[in-house]
């Protein structure tokens, strides 16, 4: 279990607040396990549970996922990452993927923190 992740993630109010986002959210710890993505991010990306949730990043960024080649980047650097990269073969969208590394208190790498933005969505408001 992650250092602060507990089983309850779904009924707590931190998963309430992360799944009411507009924007996707996903959190992939130290081993490169996708353990959390909130409705905004499937929604965004196309992709199901069954396609990311406890997967290995490794494993994904090998067949070609490329959020998951952004954040094997951000776990070599430990420094954030951006890009920006179009679903086609899932939402079609344009988004913006941000890869940020998570520190504890002490300074310990606990793996990445990956947002999503619809670009299409913001041009259009722009």
């Amino acid at each position: 279990m992650d250092w602060w992740f507990d089983e309850k993630w779904e009924g707590d109010i931190l998963g309430s607040v992360l799944n009411a986002l507009p924007d996707g959210f996903s959190y992939t710890n130290e081993e490169g396990e996708v353990v959390y993505a909130n409705r905004a991010y499937y929604e965004l990306t196309g992709l199901t549970e069954d396609e990311i949730l406890n997967r290995n990043v490794r494993q994904l960024a090998d067949q070609g996922y490329p959020v998951s080649k952004l954040c094997l980047d951000v776990f070599q650097s430990g420094t954030p990452k951006s890009e920006s990269i179009r679903y086609s073969a899932q939402s079609g969208r344009e988004i913006l993927i941000t890869a940020t590394p998570v520190y504890d208190r002490d300074g310990v790498f606990r793996g990445a923190v990956i947002t999503f933005r619809d670009l299409d969505e913001l041009i259009a408001l722009r």
